[in-house]
């Protein structure tokens, strides 16, 4: 999964020269990484650590799957039931 940093790009959008959100719009990574700018780091808009990026943000993130990896039949029928088991609360 990744997610995509999405600006309104109003006037209101913070594009001071350490927290410009118009240079992250569109940006994306994946899921378990942190946006990145010079005043700061996190996980999304509101969440990058410091008061300039945080204040009046009205950006949002979009999240998309990009890849979903299933077992095929095959290699279900060789599975026993606790093998499976291990599998899928490992998932979570």
């Amino acid at each position: 999964m990744v997610k995509e940093w999405s600006s309104s790009e109003g006037e209101s959008v913070p594009q001071k020269h350490k927290a410009n959100h118009r240079i992250l719009n569109g940006k994306k990574l994946f899921i378990h990484e942190n946006f990145k700018q010079e005043l700061g780091k996190g996980d999304g808009p509101s969440m990058m650590g410091t008061a300039a990026h945080n204040i009046n943000c009205r950006c949002f993130l979009v999240y998309e799957i990009v890849r979903i990896v299933a077992k095929t039949h095959e290699e279900l029928v060789k599975l026993t039931y606790e093998e499976w088991m291990k599998t899928r609360l490992s998932a979570q």
